[in-house]
């Protein structure tokens, strides 16, 4: 049965598809309930494992009820936010190859032995949720009731991006209150895709932020007033180029790609405290007392040499989502990476020659394990690599004989993203990588665009997304890199010029040349222990397995993603991807590993919040990716 078929099909009389309301749409299917155990497979998208998985495993955590989606897939489910007797999934990209749309699964979990899947909120065609899953109860002269707020990204025809938020009073019966709002340049642009969102009520007002996907370096964190949630309105922009001094916040971390990943925000004393995840440029404080006039308060530094992995200089980064705990003291931030190797790039001549700095993409065929253990051989440019843009890849043939050991590689750029040159949307990096290897290719080189390199201020940042699993080495580069391999001067223009006056651009078919990586193992993110009102750093920890290069393929995405705090004790709830679910003691000022849990066949966690039941046990809710939901009871000690 097609989740079309549960949810649009009642509403598609009242369902306008330019982004109108769906007006008291019953979205309530069938009875669903768990069908067996659960298995992790490989995943889809930005987030997840590669393939396989490490072995089940509990202490002092107990499964209190479980959920299989009725269209469980790989890598289907994302984000879990809760209130007041429901969980709400986030349905991420696979979703769309059943109808066009993701949304977001309406699951009751009054009963925590026994969840049950109860309805389907439709996301706008061609859009679907990622990170932005948040339920909150507001209180204004406009409205009172619950309020879900999904971000959006774009997956295919027709997407939307922007933010939604759903009129959840009634979680069987929810009602669209405005749908695909945010920045659209004062109306000369589509709304702008948004990663994640985070609601709050401060005062008699109501507020939204969200991570801007498109403006990235510059204003890519968006504040929106919802107090009146049916006319939501932008009041602010801010982010690192726009606001801050890029000297403040530096150093940065491997990669120097910095962007606004996530956010969540707490009153800290008398200081509405706005905490953004923002990459390699660290965790960041703002001021939100006025949320139309945010400031900039401090950023924290990561630890060089990297903390868990001594022997690399500077540390991974990557800061991923943080939260602070129950008293303000602290804030645990998890480091998201996919990568679990540093990479050294050596070009062979022209205005290149020389390391260059870049990344190994996770998902892809180890460079380790290629006979000569480098990736290494002439280069063409092949465009964006897109299925779009199939049909500008050229054929290996053309870089001629290749000598022993050595692999035919194409290049390829990241996006497009405000290239009016290419009007389609970004694809992922897998997509590139795979259209690379059906072209006939043995290697793959994905550099950033003008966005990632913040518009020449990070010439080199270079970013290795997640993907499905692809039979080929691949790496991720810098921008300028790009350029200088192709003989072009860097240019960062934003957007990008049309028609590309002067040939700045590299064009596909264009010869570039020899290459060589080679890769040593730095291991899988992990988390930090900060002090909140410092930003300094307290303690770190990885999992075991991150740590072992025996674990660097063949067992998932072994990097952490997100935290939550227990509100009773000095005590943090972790979704681990691969490595499951853990808990972890900072009672000492130190993190230390007290729970773990991984269902036999494996899991794939995105998710984890608090839930408490109506007996007032406080119960944690965890998103498998390839399955559904987990609830959890920690049993073992408590701080």
């Amino acid at each position: 049965m097609t989740r079309r078929l549960l949810a649009v099909a009642v509403c598609a009389a009242m369902l306008v598809l330019g982004g109108a309301s769906v007006a008291g749409a019953d979205l309530r299917p069938p009875d669903l309930t768990p069908d067996g155990p659960l298995e992790a497979d490989p995943v889809f998208g930005q987030h997840g494992p590669m393939s396989g998985h490490l072995p089940a495993t509990s202490a002092n955590v107990q499964v209190v009820g479980k959920l299989r989606v009725h269209d469980a897939a790989e890598g289907i489910i994302s984000d879990v936010g809760t209130l007041r007797g429901y969980a709400y999934l986030g349905q991420y990209i696979p979703g769309c190859a059943a109808d066009n749309a993701g949304g977001a699964y309406v699951v009751d979990i009054s009963n925590p032995a026994n969840p049950r899947e109860v309805g389907f909120i439709p996301a706008h065609p061609g859009s679907y949720v990622s990170e932005g899953v948040h339920a909150i109860h507001i209180d204004t002269a406009f409205f009172t009731g619950d309020v879900l707020a999904l971000n959006n990204e774009i997956c295919g025809a027709g997407g939307l991006g922007g933010v939604s938020l759903w009129d959840i009073t009634d979680p069987l019966a929810p009602k669209p209150l405005a749908e695909n709002f945010g920045d659209t340049d004062n109306g000369t642009r589509p709304v702008v895709q948004y990663h994640s969102v985070f609601a709050w009520q401060q005062g008699g007002r109501a507020f939204v932020v969200a991570s801007d996907d498109e403006e990235q370096n510059f204003t890519d964190i968006d504040i929106m007033e919802i107090t009146d949630p049916r006319h939501p309105k932008v009041i602010s922009e801010t982010g690192l180029l726009n606001n801050w001094d890029p000297a403040v916040l530096a150093p940065y971390g491997n990669g120097t790609t910095n962007f606004n990943h996530d956010m969540t925000v707490e009153k800290l004393g008398n200081t509405w405290t706005l905490l953004s995840s923002y990459w390699d440029a660290g965790y960041v404080e703002l001021n939100v007392n006025d949320p139309a006039h945010p400031t900039f308060i401090r950023d924290s530094d990561f630890t060089d040499p990297d903390p868990e992995f001594p022997a690399f200089s500077p540390a991974e980064g990557n800061a991923h989502y943080a939260e602070f705990d129950r008293k303000g003291r602290v804030i645990i931030g998890t480091d998201e990476d996919f990568s679990p190797s540093r990479t050294k790039l050596t070009v062979a001549s022209g205005p290149a020659a020389g390391q260059n700095p870049a990344g190994e993409f996770g998902f892809t065929t180890p460079i380790s394990s290629l006979p000569d253990q480098k990736l290494n051989g002439p280069t063409v440019f092949g465009g964006y690599g897109c299925n779009d843009d199939v049909a500008d890849i050229p054929p290996p043939s053309v870089l001629g004989p290749l000598d022993p050991g050595e692999e035919a590689i194409v290049v390829f750029q990241r996006g497009p993203v405000n290239d009016p040159n290419h009007d389609h949307a970004a694809c992922r990096f897998d997509e590139k990588i795979q259209n690379g290897l059906n072209a006939g290719y043995g290697g793959v080189i994905v550099a950033n665009h003008h966005n990632g390199a913040g518009g020449g201020a990070f010439p080199d940042a270079f970013i290795c997304g997640s993907g499905n699993p692809r039979a080929i080495p691949a790496i991720c580069i810098g921008h300028r890199s790009m350029h200088l391999m192709f003989n072009r001067s860097a240019d960062y223009t934003i957007p990008y010029p049309v028609g590309d006056p002067g040939d700045v651009e590299p064009n596909p078919g264009d010869l570039g040349p020899d290459v060589s990586a080679e890769t040593a193992f730095d291991g899988w993110g992990y988390i930090h222990l900060l002090d909140a009102r410092t930003l300094r750093e307290l303690d770190t920890y990885a999992v075991p397995e991150a740590k072992d290069p025996a674990f660097a393929s063949g067992f998932g995405a072994l990097s952490v993603h997100e935290v939550t705090f227990d509100p009773t004790a000095d005590l943090a709830y972790l979704s681990w991807y691969a490595a499951g679910f853990r808990v972890v003691d900072f009672s000492s000022g130190q993190l230390k590993e007290v729970g773990r849990f991984i269902d036999e066949g494996g899991n794939d966690f995105w998710g984890v919040q608090i839930h408490k039941t109506a007996t007032g046990e406080r119960l944690i809710l965890a998103s498998d990716r390839d399955s559904g939901l987990y609830i959890f009871r920690y049993t073992g000690p408590r701080p």
